[in-house]
């Protein structure tokens, strides 16, 4: 009846019994909700488009929590759940649930191993639902993705810091187990910006480099970290590149 008279009035309600069939009969979460999302998408001023939406964000949290048990809960699976909430999303921004779906889509996207698209969906929830709980743990959230980034990829010095002023200002939104997360965070993100800085400055001591440029190098390193973890290491071979040079005088 949809299919050969998509404009009679009929047709809305056929498409609805097509949609409840699948998911109270057959209990299909993936082809009730693309059923349902028909109805919305083709009929949404003759159905009950909030309660449609609702029904579709219900069949994604489904297809969430079967994909878990059921073991099988591969990329492809992953995929489709995200897309799912993304959908309800794009349907209802404004949806009492929709700081949750947006949390699961970020969990997803973190799943997926695509942790930059993770970042901006935490980004966003905290920015259009500001003040909810989901954005309090987006906030922790977003913060342990952008660790897991920096971990991956050490050398980048430029993410690195942004990472840093990140937490903190996250240490100033959130206490107690929350902020002594991420203050443990923070701990590791300048250790490992000192780090980088290091080797960068072990880099011109070498044949291949001038001993003026070694010294440069390591002055400029305790200059920034006059107390860090290689700070005593640093002043050692700045002293001992520093007699050398006496001594050739």
């Amino acid at each position: 009846l949809v299919k050969e008279w998509p404009a009679a009035p009929e047709a809305v309600k056929a498409q609805r019994a097509l949609a409840d069939i699948r998911w109270e009969r057959e209990k299909d979460a993936e082809e009730a909700y693309r059923e349902y999302r028909y109805l919305a998408d083709f009929y949404s001023l003759d159905c009950d488009y909030e309660k449609v939406i609702d029904k579709m964000y219900e069949l994604a949290g489904v297809m969430r929590i079967e994909g878990k048990t059921i073991v099988f809960f591969n990329f492809r699976n992953t995929i489709d759940v995200r897309r799912a909430y993304e959908g309800c999303v794009l349907r209802a921004p404004g949806a009492k649930w929709a700081p949750q779906a947006m949390l699961q889509i970020g969990e997803l996207r973190e799943e997926e191993e695509r942790y930059s698209e993770a970042v901006k969906v935490y980004e966003n929830l905290r920015n259009l639902h500001s003040g909810t709980p989901e954005a309090k743990q987006s906030l922790i959230k977003e913060a342990a993705v952008r660790m897991q980034i920096i971990r991956e990829y050490e050398y980048n010095r430029e993410r690195c810091r942004d990472t840093i002023d990140f937490l903190k200002m996250a240490s100033a939104s959130v206490d107690g187990a929350d902020l002594e997360l991420v203050e443990s965070w923070l701990k590791e993100a300048r250790a490992q910006i000192e780090s980088e800085a290091f080797r960068s400055a072990k880099f011109y001591d070498s044949r291949m480099r001038t001993r003026r440029s070694a010294i440069n190098a390591y002055e400029k390193f305790l200059k920034d970290y006059p107390d860090g973890a290689h700070a005593n290491e640093a002043r050692l071979r700045l002293e001992a590149l520093k007699s050398a040079k006496e001594v050739e005088k």
